[in-house]
């Protein structure tokens, strides 16, 4: 899963005109839940346990726990209500949530009628991003801190920074990675060995961001390598980790949605010819890494059979921007989450059975095959 917060955290509006152009690949269906909640105004994180039976919902008004109806089990409230992420561990026995307080609040969620908070991880300011290591055994946590923002004469550029937490003692154990520019989550490998970031730089030459991403080492606490993206490109709003692979998508604000590798070599993409013009600001897989759904600005939610390169479904899921995405692990149900607070799920188990057939226009294959989920 993945979430952008440039909009709700710091207040940067950065507003892009394009044309809009739409895919005939359209969903019709309802959603199978909404959520009907008035105390929340704003929603930016979600995310399922990995029994599939309960959603965490990151929202201004603290941290939220559904059913897969929808149905509120449990309301945990953080001082100064606003939480930016929430992230199940991979056992599904601990929940992690950060926001304005700057503080990683970890609750024991064993027993969802008896939730108690476990710690408090102090930070240096509010905290954007939590991740859950996958591998069970490392007791760790990423998080991304906002850091400052440097005004320039025609642009703002916004500074954050990574840490990595050991949860028994409470400790940081990764040195402080400062991103210029990067407010964008960072994204684990399946075996918790690695993680993606992205790492902009500002160029005064010519007035604008440049997109970088940068793979860490958990191992060795530095840097693997660092790349600069070429054009198009002009910086990633998501990065998502492809299950059981060492390959990820970056997505872009110019629409295009690219592969790489462990090398941070570029090996395919949705370019060219499958570019829609929407800015894709948040990215999911399903569990066994076969589909990639896309959530843009516009409101859309694009589904692809990434074994493939064949767009699934286009779903008008919302009326304002996605700030998140995350695939039930049962890969029957996907939360999608929109900047004004509107939370659904969808039954996306008939894919692409509830396309309606007459127009359906595949998209042409990927430029480059992706390797196997397997």
């Amino acid at each position: 899963m993945f979430k952008w917060y440039s909009v709700f955290v710091i207040g940067l509006w950065l507003v892009i005109a394009r044309p809009s152009v739409h895919a005939q690949i359209v969903i019709n269906e309802l959603p199978v839940s909404t959520l009907d909640n008035d105390i929340i105004e704003a929603i930016y994180g979600i995310d399922w346990r990995i029994d599939g039976q309960f959603l965490a919902v990151a929202t201004d008004s603290g941290v939220w726990i559904y059913t897969l109806t929808l149905k509120e089990i449990a309301h945990l409230s953080v001082e100064g209500d606003w939480v930016y992420d929430v992230s199940w561990s991979p056992d599904g026995s601990k929940l992690a949530g950060g926001g304005k307080d700057a503080k990683v609040h970890i609750w024991d969620v064993s027993d969802l009628s008896n939730i108690s908070i476990i710690s408090e991880l102090p930070e240096s300011n509010s905290v954007l991003d939590v991740a859950w290591s996958p591998d069970e055994t490392s007791n760790q946590i990423a998080t991304r801190v906002f850091e400052s923002i440097e005004y320039f004469s025609d642009a703002a550029v916004s500074y954050s920074s990574v840490h990595v937490w050991d949860i028994l003692t409470g400790q940081v154990i990764q040195t402080p990675i400062i991103n210029e520019a990067g407010l964008v989550p960072l994204s684990w490998s399946s075996n918790g060995e690695r993680f993606v970031t992205n790492r902009n730089k500002w160029d005064a030459d010519y007035g604008f961001v440049l997109g970088g991403l940068m793979l860490w080492d958990i191992q060795t606490n530095r840097p693997i390598m660092q790349h600069l993206l070429p054009a198009p490109v002009i910086k990633p709003l998501s990065l998502a980790w492809r299950p059981n692979t060492n390959t990820f998508v970056a997505s872009d604000d110019a629409g295009y949605v690219l592969i790489y590798d462990e090398n941070l070599q570029e090996i395919g993409g949705l370019t060219d010819a499958n570019w829609t013009g929407e800015t894709m600001s948040t990215s999911a897989w399903n569990f066994d890494g076969s589909k990639l759904a896309l959530g843009s600005d516009e409101g859309w939610i694009n589904i692809w059979n990434m074994n493939i390169g064949q767009q699934l479904a286009r779903i008008q899921g919302h009326t304002s921007g996605l700030v998140d995405l995350d695939w039930n692990p049962n890969d029957v149900y996907l939360a999608s989450a929109a900047a004004d607070g509107e939370l659904k799920i969808w039954n996306v188990s008939g894919l692409p059975t509830l396309v309606h057939l007459p127009t359906v226009t595949p998209f042409p294959p990927l430029e480059v095959p992706l390797p196997s989920s397997k």
